[in-house]
């Protein structure tokens, strides 16, 4: 079993690591004739290591690091906005101001005109339903037309009889 600590100090400015070192049998012989004053048995502690290193760079990398995904982040974002700026733009808004100015000028008296829109969606669908209605429009409108020209024709023929 592996025994150890760690820990910053100096305001995380170091970094200490502390293990543990246990005697195993092939290390009895040798510290047992450095250390008189005692025996020395299999899993006994012989010694704690130590190791302290400055943790500056290391934190000034993850300071870096996290500017670069926080700056990465930010662009991120940055671009989605704008890339849905844009399908909004072109994909939503530019049919239906296109619907728009076809029906105002319709509105003007310009029956001749239809809107013209082929983005394979439902606005394509609304344009064709749109165009399908001034051709309906336009002939009823005709239809009308005729009737009346027929109606003064009988009207004249009524009072000149």
């Amino acid at each position: 079993k592996v025994v150890f600590t760690q820990r910053f100090v100096e305001g995380n400015q170091q970094y200490e690591y502390y293990q543990a070192v246990y005697a195993a049998t092939s290390c009895i012989g040798c510290h047992r004739v450095r250390d008189v004053s005692r025996d020395l048995f299999d899993g006994d502690l012989m010694a704690v290591a130590k190791v302290r290193i400055s943790n500056g760079p290391t934190q000034a990398n993850l300071n870096l690091n996290r500017a670069f995904l926080l700056s990465s982040a930010i662009v991120t974002v940055f671009l989605a906005m704008v890339a849905s700026w844009v399908i909004v733009r072109y994909v939503i808004v530019k049919p239906l101001k296109h619907l728009q100015d076809v029906s105002d000028e319709i509105s003007k008296g310009d029956i001749a005109q239809r809107a013209d829109i082929h983005t394979g969606d439902e606005f394509e669908a609304l344009a064709t339903a749109f165009n399908r209605m001034l051709r309906h429009l336009t002939d009823t409108q005709q239809e009308i037309r005729k009737t009346r020209k027929i109606f003064l024709r009988r009207l004249v023929s009524i009072v000149h009889a």
